[in-house]
């Protein structure tokens, strides 16, 4: 089997490559604690794939949900409009539209003019396994999309996806398989998406193909961090920063060690400081078939990192999610085991204080359906958000936001 092939078998969560990602029915949703509120978002029964961005005064939440007849896919954008989210816009619709778990669509708004883009999985050419990233763009708020170019200059009939964004530079990550289809590796790219400088930049020629990038701005610029491959198989965490001078070489964040001969679809997380050379990562890892979830602190802007902070071993599903605090701390959202079920998980994380109690938001399941919990920090608060899968099968797009201590 080809390696292409395999990648895509196990993105579609056909192939299971590690048995703690196997499938789980969730018990009954407890209750968020008392210092989680939900806010119920304006999304079907077939939501999925959601993301929120915080921008400014604004924060958004975006999501693919069914067409009525069950054609296609739409992708649609809310803006939270005081303590609610608004109507949502629909940003584009197709039966073209890829829709996949962990590979998600999203939306930045960038800092000159308050011009809105917006990315989304599209198939190429009708073929069932190769997909490409499009974009759209609004001037404003309110104001219609319109779908434009490719991300990418490459139309191959493979995989390009899971993209980062950083909107403060305009600078989009994403990986792609162009070599894939002669032998080749999966590659890490960046691109600006304005001029003078809009060309393809490769970052990294081997990195694993299912495993999602993440990727913020720091104080000295973009840091993007993804799943690394080494020529053994050892796929451990890797970052690569923009700076005034260029991209620099990858660093591994640690050397886990975690040879595994297929892509686990497990990403990692980062968020970064703008105003202080403070970074953050977490991922999870099952070296030595030992899962766990784990957090590590930079304190030069990502030349360097501190050794990991174990967060979850007790069987974690992963899935992880990361927020900076303006005190150096971090909050990380996971998917943890209990019961039988996944328990959406939020825990503190200090570089000197080390884990604070974990709080529970929620309950899913372990299926690939249930997608990733996404947390970010909007204003002084923390927002949540993720897919409620029940055990016959039903789906809910759930929100919920953490007052400031």
């Amino acid at each position: 089997m080809s390696r292409m092939r395999s990648a895509t078998l196990a993105k579609a969560g056909i192939l299971t490559l590690v048995g703690f990602l196997g499938l789980l029915g969730a018990g009954p949703a407890p209750a968020a604690g008392p210092e989680w509120t939900s806010v119920d978002p304006p999304a079907s029964p077939t939501a999925l794939a959601p993301r929120l961005t915080s921008s400014g005064d604004d924060l958004l939440l975006s999501w693919l949900e069914e067409q009525a007849d069950g054609g296609g896919h739409r992708f649609l954008v809310s803006r939270l409009d005081h303590d609610a989210f608004a109507a949502p816009e629909i940003i584009h619709e197709s039966a073209a539209i890829f829709a996949n778990w962990v590979d998600v669509p999203g939306v930045a708004v960038l800092p000159a003019g308050g011009e809105r883009v917006a990315w989304w999985l599209e198939h190429l050419e009708g073929a069932a396994h190769a997909y490409g990233v499009r974009l759209a763009r609004s001037v404003g708020d309110g104001q219609p999309w319109t779908a434009g170019d490719w991300l990418h200059e490459d139309r191959s009939l493979v995989e390009h996806g899971f993209v980062s964004l950083v909107a403060r530079s305009a600078r989009a990550f994403w990986l792609d398989g162009r070599d894939m289809s002669t032998g080749g590796d999966s590659a890490l790219l960046a691109r600006r998406l304005h001029r003078p400088d809009t060309r393809e930049i490769v970052l990294d020629p081997r990195v694993c193909e299912c495993c999602s990038t993440d990727a913020a701005f720091g104080h000295e610029g973009p840091i993007v961090a993804y799943r690394d491959r080494s020529d053994d198989e050892v796929r451990d965490i890797a970052v690569v920063r923009e700076t005034g001078s260029g991209f620099s070489a990858p660093l591994i964040v640690h050397a886990d060690g975690w040879e595994i001969h297929g892509c686990p679809v497990q990403g990692p997380a980062i968020d970064a400081g703008a105003s202080t050379p403070a970074v953050v990562v977490a991922w999870l890892t099952a070296a030595r078939d030992e899962p766990r979830v784990q957090v590590a602190f930079s304190h030069d802007s990502g030349r360097s990192f501190d050794p990991p902070i174990v967060v979850d071993s007790e069987d974690p599903i992963g899935r992880v999610s990361v927020s900076l605090e303006n005190d150096g701390a971090a909050w990380v959202s996971w998917l943890a085991r209990s019961d039988g079920a996944a328990k959406v998980t939020v825990a503190k994380v200090d570089a000197q204080a080390g884990v604070g109690p974990r709080e529970i938001v929620g309950s899913t399941s372990a299926a690939r359906a249930s997608g990733v919990p996404r947390l970010i920090r909007h204003r002084d608060s923390l927002w949540l958000t993720w897919i409620e899968l029940s055990p016959s099968g039903d789906r809910r797009l759930r929100v919920s936001l953490r007052s400031h201590d």
